[in-house]
């Protein structure tokens, strides 16, 4: 009976190494060091390009509007735009009703540019926001020469916790 117990005991221990393994491997990221570029029509009709803000800190937060912590950080980010000008900032929205995002925007006092991903947007693959563990939010800091700056951030950022990784972005060129 002690011999059964142990060789039970023994698979479902390594059965347990194998799951929490390959549940890491799965939330790996493969996203390069430089920021994909892309491109984007913001809710105001205007359209966003990375490139076209090479030379500044850029901050692009993943968001839905149906998600607590990410509604929750939104006050953090549009305080951070208004203090820090020089950093732009887009909120794109993602799994969510356009008519949604637009209230969401009004009702916040959105102080940054916001956008709408539609679910075949190339951002969202490019990103990683269409696997199946997506997490929200998701940030990515990106230093003037287009590289992203303390990786993957998957989850709500506070005023000051932004300001540090944008403070690292801005002082890796």
């Amino acid at each position: 009976m002690k011999r059964f117990l142990s060789d039970w005991t023994l698979a479902l221990v390594a059965s347990a190494v194998i799951v929490v393994t390959l549940g890491w491997l799965s939330r790996s990221s493969s996203m390069p060091e430089e920021a994909p570029d892309f491109s984007i029509e913001t809710l105001d009709g205007e359209e966003f390009s990375l490139s076209a803000h090479r030379g500044q800190v850029v901050v692009v937060n993943f968001w839905a509007t149906w998600c607590g912590p990410c509604l929750g950080e939104i006050p953090h980010f549009s305080r951070f735009a208004d203090a820090h000008p020089d950093v732009k900032i887009i909120g794109i929205a993602v799994k969510s009703p356009s008519k949604e995002v637009e209230k969401k925007n009004e009702e916040m006092g959105i102080s940054y540019e916001v956008a709408l991903a539609s679910p075949k947007d190339p951002i969202l693959d490019d990103y990683e926001m269409n696997k199946s563990r997506t997490v929200f939010p998701t940030t990515f800091v990106i230093d003037a020469e287009g590289n992203i700056i303390g990786g993957r951030i998957e989850r709500a950022l506070s005023y000051e916790e932004l300001e540090e990784v944008v403070e690292k972005a801005s002082n890796s060129s």
